[in-house]
């Protein structure tokens, strides 16, 4: 190596050709004077704190990677799908998450997207059993458990159609799904009904085939010509006192 003149050469010489060199610090041979010059200055300056948002660092080592990935790269933007992120130790852990190509869960052996999906899937699908805190009703995971409280743990609910107050999400789903559907028509008889849960009575009532009377088994026409029959001939009547 050529350097400029006798001191710079002996300066060389002190540093690169010492033999090598046992950090006092920490016992990490270092291979001359010069690296453990730089390793001192890097790892044994003592706690740091960032200019720039003032948090505590380690030491002088863990400041410079901490500004570089945190205050001196500005936004970025993924490559893979144009968001932009605060910083290139956003952007890295974006692109982990989210950009590693397809996974297969261990456990259920189940395909997902990238990283982030099967980690969500891992801690919902496969937690072990999960007991409500509300009901005591055990759940497969934590991923049914958290269903299961947002449908039926959720206090009342109000209609916002008729303002019928229903004891709970599932309840208002399952009244919406019955009373508010619009008209519907019997595809037996063409009958038009007001909504989907009175075409299913209607159906449970006149197109359930021929019943017969249990007790002397004549056949009547349906479900609701038995059940008038039974309340005319077979109810019991008061007796006068």
């Amino acid at each position: 190596m050529e350097l400029p003149n006798a001191q710079a050469l002996s300066d060389h010489k002190k540093k690169a050709h010492t033999g090598k060199q046992i950090c006092p610090d920490c016992q990490r041979e270092l291979p001359n004077a010069k690296a453990l010059s730089s390793h001192k200055s890097y790892y044994h300056t003592g706690k740091q704190i960032c200019p720039d948002c003032q948090r505590e660092l380690p030491n002088a080592k863990a400041l410079s990677s901490h500004k570089r990935y945190y205050h001196h790269t500005g936004k970025q933007t993924c490559p893979d799908c144009q968001k932009e992120l605060t910083n290139a130790s956003t952007l890295s852990s974006h692109k982990s998450q989210y950009h590693t190509g397809k996974q297969i869960c261990p456990d259920c052996q189940k395909e997902w997207p990238n990283a982030q999906a099967l980690s969500d899937h891992k801690r919902k699908a496969h937690t072990g059993k999960q007991i409500c805190p509300v009901c005591q009703k055990e759940w497969p995971n934590a991923k049914a458990l958290s269903s299961h409280k947002s449908n039926y743990h959720t206090g009342k609910q109000t209609c916002p159609v008729c303002q019928m107050e229903l004891p709970n999400a599932q309840a208002l789903s399952d009244h919406k799904k019955k009373a508010h559907t619009g008209k519907q028509i019997c595809p037996d008889c063409q009958r038009e009904l007001p909504n989907a849960k009175a075409l299913s009575s209607h159906k449970s009532y006149y197109h359930t085939g021929k019943k017969t009377r249990p007790d002397y088994q004549e056949q009547l026409q349906n479900a609701q010509a038995l059940s008038s029959h039974k309340y005319r001939h077979h109810r019991k009547r008061k007796i006068d006192d």
